[in-house]
Order: structure tokens, then C-alpha cells, then sequence
């Protein structure tokens, strides 16, 4: 740090993240007269503007080297003023979250480092996910209401809580919400429900993430996720066979064929 690190970080609290982003970025060690004063002056973070910090968190998680960064990130205190509805679920060293959110850092660690697309929409549903969730149940549990009523809620609770923080824009706030409802739609595979989800423009995405939960969860997630794993590469007998044993573990009955009606003959 150019001059005296304390003063340099009350005159922008942003230097910290950078100190941090560079650190990461270059594999080296913040010294110790710079790192020293970023534990106690982390919440000064609170007074940046979201609509700012929106273009730092971008440099932060896609520079290639996200899970180091995030790392830092927390050992210096810099990561819940960034996101205070999910750090808290993350002081449990090797909880679902803490997985969730490395391996969401990894893959997309991966994915810049191999040239190959990222969104930051992936990301933030990732990192508002578990907070969601909670919400979601405290809703159901103190409100009375059903999951589908309280998820909508608990959704525009997280998003708008998030935005005070950190402003998403909406190019990036709607495929969030796009991947978080696609989560309650991916289970029910009735029918021609199936064919519509995979022509959905966010399938892709809501799959991976309900992918990613899987492996993290495991249990009936992940065979949801191994049954849509099969079903993209699946031809289409292979889909009726897999949606007809579907019904049937479901203890449904078997779809009955189509009739073709007659026409009825024109009236002279």
C-alpha cells in the first residue's frame, strides 16, 4: 500500500477488496502493515455504494482464481459485508453451504481458465440460495402459508435484502429468479412437462445448478439430477420409457392412447 494503509482505507474502503483481488490474482501475500488493519476496518464496506461494488464483485469471482479469492475474502471479515444473509450460514466449516458455494467457485474457476462462457447470474443464485431456502421455511413455518407462496415471498425478500448491498441488474436479477423457480418446476415431469423443460432458454442453467445441488446433497436431488442427466441424451423411446416408469413408481396410472375423432360429416 502506497502510504499509510489505515488512512489509505478510510479514504476508500474499496482498497481492501483490492488488496485482496491481487493477492489472489497473483499467488503473493499481503504484507503485514497492509493486511493488519482490513479485519477491523471490514465493515466500513457498508458505506460503498451497491451499484459500485456490482463491478468489483465481477472482479473479484470471475478473475479465474474465485475460490481463492473467496477465501481471503472471509479470512479478512470482507466477506459478509458482501453478502450478509449467506455468511452466517457458512461459519460451520464443511457444512452444505460452505460446499455448495466452493464448488460453485471451482467450477467456474474451471470454466474461465478453459476460455469457456460464465454468467455472474450463476453465481449470485448460488451465493442466495441457502438464504432463500431459510426464508423460505421460516415463511411456511411462522406465516402458515404453502411452499409455493412462501418461496415467492421468500424470494423477493432475499433478492431485494441482496440489492441493498450489492445492485444486480436486471439483465442478471431475471435469469437468478429464472434458475431459482425452474428448481420447484424440474421435479414434475408428467406429461409433455418434460419436452417443455427442455426448451426452456434456462434449462441449461437451472439443470446444472440442480446438479451441482445434488452432488452436494445427495439423496433424492441427486437422483433427480441423474434422471435429467439421461434424459437430454436420451432418443425419444428411451423418453417414453423413462416418463412411463416414472408414472408408474409414482403409483400413476398408465397415460391411455389418444383417440381420433371423427370428423363429423359436413351437413348438405
Amino acid at each position: 500500500m502506497i502510504g499509510d494503509p489505515e488512512t489509505r482505507y478510510r479514504e476508500d474502503p474499496v482498497r481492501m477488496l483490492r488488496a485482496v483481488r491481487f493477492a489472489a490474482k497473483l499467488d503473493m501475500h499481503i504484507s503485514e502493515e497492509s493486511a493488519e488493519p482490513i479485519k477491523r476496518m471490514a465493515p466500513l464496506m457498508a458505506n460503498i455504494p451497491p451499484a459500485r461494488l456490482f463491478e468489483e464483485i465481477l472482479k473479484l469471482l470471475l478473475s479465474g482464481q474465485g475460490l481463492a479469492t473467496y477465501k481471503l475474502l472471509s479470512e479478512f471479515h470482507l466477506f459478509e459485508p458482501l453478502f450478509p444473509q449467506l455468511a452466517p450460514l457458512l461459519l460451520q466449516p464443511g457444512s452444505r453451504e460452505n460446499q455448495f458455494v466452493e464448488q460453485v467457485l471451482t467450477n467456474t474457476d474451471n470454466r474461465i481458465n478453459t476460455g469457456q462462457r460464465v454468467t455472474p447470474a450463476f453465481i449470485f443464485a448460488a451465493f442466495m440460495w441457502y438464504p432463500l431456502e431459510e426464508r423460505c421455511q421460516q415463511l411456511m413455518v411462522d406465516g402458515g402459508l404453502n411452499h409455493f407462496d412462501a418461496f415467492n415471498l421468500a424470494l423477493n425478500d432475499v433478492m431485494h435484502r441482496q440489492i441493498q448491498r450489492i445492485m444486480i441488474p436486471k439483465r442478471f436479477s431475471t435469469p437468478i429468479r429464472e434458475i431459482w423457480q425452474l428448481q420447484n418446476r424440474l421435479p414434475k415431469r408428467y406429461g409433455r412437462r418434460a419436452y417443455q423443460m427442455l426448451e426452456h432458454p434456462k434449462f441449461r442453467a437451472a439443470y446444472d445448478f440442480l446438479l451441482l445441488r445434488g452432488q452436494i446433497e445427495g439423496g433424492d436431488l441427486l437422483e433427480l439430477a441423474d434422471w435429467w442427466t439421461v434424459f437430454q441424451e436420451a432418443d425419444e423411446d428411451q423418453r417414453k420409457t423413462m416418463l412411463e416408469v416414472l408414472r408408474q413408481q409414482e403409483g400413476a396410472p398408465p397415460r391411455r392412447p389418444r383417440r381420433n375423432r371423427k370428423k363429423p360429416k359436413p351437413k348438405v
